[in-house]
């Protein structure tokens, strides 16, 4: 039975790149389709444009966030011409403006929690290797003073 995967390997880049990339495009279109049946910027469908942005930022980094959050504003205003919405200057900006500072920290945090968790992944194997291979006789204990583990 394969075991399941370390927090590093679920959070390994490329690991879920497809399926995230095709979940994201299906989310984008879903939301344009349903923001053609209100013609009320006040409704708030356009702000779930949000969860795919956020999708794409944590598999695919900042660049991948920034991309879909191009496409998720350039879908927006095609919604306002086509329902003939008047949004604004002020109501782009304010869009761009969370559009594209969320794939930014997201994608940030995402990139230094793969690297910090890869960080943690080498350093136990490299105690792993130093135990394993010790011609010493190593042994741990927890609080309790029972032994949990030994080198073979």
């Amino acid at each position: 039975m394969p075991s399941a995967p370390s927090p590093a390997e679920a959070l390994a880049p490329g690991r879920h790149r497809t399926p995230t990339l095709a979940t994201a495009a299906a989310m984008l279109v879903a939301i344009f389709v349903l923001s053609l049946t209100t013609d009320n910027p006040n409704e708030g469908l356009n702000a779930l444009y949000v969860i795919p942005i956020v999708l794409v930022a944590l598999e695919w980094g900042a660049l991948g966030g920034v991309v879909t959050a191009a496409v998720a504003l350039g879908l927006f205003g095609l919604w306002a011409t086509i329902d003939d919405v008047e949004v604004g200057v002020l109501g782009y900006l304010t869009r761009a403006a969370a559009f594209f500072s969320i794939p930014l920290v997201v994608g940030t945090v995402a990139g230094r929690l793969r690297a910090a968790l890869e960080w943690t992944r080498k350093s136990e194997d490299r105690l792993s290797a130093v135990v394993q291979y010790s011609s010493d006789a190593l042994m741990s204990s927890d609080g309790a003073g029972r032994i949990v583990g030994w080198n073979p």
